[in-house]
C-alpha cells in the first residue's frame, strides 16, 4: 500500500519540477497515478476481507505470469489465510498499529531516497532531494510493472534509464546507480543467507 502512496505523491511532484516533460511520458504517467490511486482505494476496501489472497487472484489472470502466481497460491493457501487473518485484524482492531506500520514504511520509501543522493554526490553529480525521489518511485514502478522477472533484472535498470531521460540526467550515471543498488541487493542478500544458515546450525 505505501507503493502506491508514494507513486501518488511522486508523480504530480515530477510534473512540478519538470515542466517540459513529453505528452507522451505525461499520459503515460497520469495514467499510472490513477491506477495507483485505484489501487490504493481498493486496498483499503479489500483489507478486511484477504487482501494477499483478492491480489494473488488477479493476478493469476495476467499472461505470462499467471500460471505461475496459480500454482503459488495453491501450494501455499495455508499460509496466505493466515497472512490475511493477522492483516484483516491489525485493520479492523488495531487501527492505530496500522497506521503506524503503513507510515513509518511510507517514511523508510522517502529515506531510502537518500541513498540515491549520495551515489550521485560521489561522482560530483548532486541531485536535489526532489529528484532523487522521482527517480526511486519511477524505476520502483517500472520494476513491479514486470514482478514476474527473476530479480526484474532489466526491467529496474530500463525504469532508471527512462527517468534519467525526463529528469535530462545522462544515461551513463542512470547505469552507474543501478549497478551500485543491484551491490547493495546482492550484499544483503549474502548478508541474510549468511544469517539463515548459522541460525540452522
Amino acid at each position: 500500500m505505501s507503493h502506491f502512496i508514494f507513486w501518488t505523491v511522486s508523480i504530480p511532484l515530477l510534473f512540478l519540477i519538470v515542466p517540459n516533460v513529453a505528452v507522451s511520458v505525461r499520459i503515460i504517467l497520469a495514467i499510472a497515478g490513477a491506477a495507483s490511486l485505484l489501487l490504493l482505494w481498493w486496498s483499503f476496501t479489500v483489507y478486511s476481507e484477504g487482501f494477499v489472497s483478492k491480489a494473488l487472484s488477479i493476478t493469476g489472470k495476467l499472461p505470462f505470469a499467471g500460471k505461475k502466481v496459480k500454482a503459488y497460491k495453491q501450494k501455499h493457501m495455508e499460509k496466505i489465510t493466515q497472512m490475511d487473518f493477522l492483516i484483516a485484524d491489525l485493520y479492523k482492531n488495531r487501527k492505530k498499529d496500522f497506521v503506524t506500520s503503513l507510515s513509518l514504511e511510507l517514511l523508510s520509501r522517502f529515506v531510502l531516497c537518500t541513498e540515491i543522493i549520495f551515489m550521485m554526490h560521489a561522482i560530483k553529480f548532486p541531485v536535489t532531494f526532489a529528484q532523487s525521489v522521482i527517480i526511486e518511485s519511477i524505476q520502483s514502478m517500472v520494476g513491479n510493472l514486470f514482478f514476474f522477472m527473476p530479480m526484474q533484472l532489466g526491467a529496474r535498470e530500463g525504469g532508471f534509464i527512462l527517468v534519467f531521460g525526463i529528469l535530462s540526467l545522462p544515461a551513463a550515471h542512470a547505469v552507474y546507480v543501478s549497478l551500485c543498488i543491484r551491490i547493495r541487493e546482492f550484499f544483503w542478500t549474502l548478508f541474510g543467507l549468511g544469517l539463515i544458515k548459522i541460525g540452522r546450525r
